[in-house]
């Protein structure tokens, strides 16, 4: 049986990763530096809690997080 992981950065989460990816890329652009990417780590949790994605140091806020 083929399983999906989906993993959905709430409407917060996904502002706050605009934000910081934004200034990211014109920091490096400003740089004269090729930019790079980003790196977005998520941290699954058992439900009930909460799993919560991450933009290096700084918290994104909730995912949901589906298995189908």
């Amino acid at each position: 049986m083929t399983k999906i992981l989906s993993i959905q950065l709430s409407p917060n989460a996904t502002s706050r990763y605009l934000e910081l990816a934004a200034a990211q890329v014109e920091a490096e652009v400003n740089d004269e530096v090729l930019p790079c990417g980003v790196e977005v780590r998520v941290e699954i949790a058992p439900i009930p809690f909460d799993s919560i994605a991450y933009f290096g140091e700084h918290e994104l806020g909730k995912v949901i997080v589906n298995l189908k």
